[in-house]
């Protein structure tokens, strides 16, 4: 299963975030009015911006792009921490492939994070209820 088309054609409209899990990876869950949920985990993130939480955790929509604000200010952060070459030998994940998931939430916030891949946990559905 291509997991980044799956999250990109789920888009969560109307969805509930009630819990995220950070470990040595981000675990999202959300669920819906009818209980059905489903679980995004964020492998090897390199940061996660979720500024101004206040009211709502209702998804206006999710999406995830190939670049990306976080992506851009994380590696140079990284760069300027460590130099070209971080924790020496490690340079290659410097260049990997970077993905930025976009949650935007009905109030307006939104948050961000930075990740070199996806994984689907949990699917509920109406079927497995």
């Amino acid at each position: 299963m291509d997991v980044i088309k799956w999250i990109n054609d789920f888009r969560g409209t109307d969805w509930f975030m009630p819990s995220i899990y950070i470990d040595e990876d981000i675990i999202l869950k959300f669920t819906d009015s009818r209980n059905y949920s489903v679980t995004i985990g964020c492998e090897n993130y390199i940061a996660i911006s979720f500024i101004g939480n206040w009211d709502e955790g209702i998804i206006d929509y999710i999406c995830i792009e190939p670049k990306g604000d976080l992506i851009e200010s994380s590696l140079k952060k990284i760069v300027g921490l460590y130099g070209d070459n971080p924790l020496h030998g490690y340079a290659e994940r410097i260049n990997t492939n970077w993905y930025q998931l976009n949650i935007n939430l009905i109030d307006g916030n939104a948050i961000k994070i930075a990740c070199s891949s996806f994984s689907l946990g949990e699917i509920k559905t109406d079927s497995d209820i």
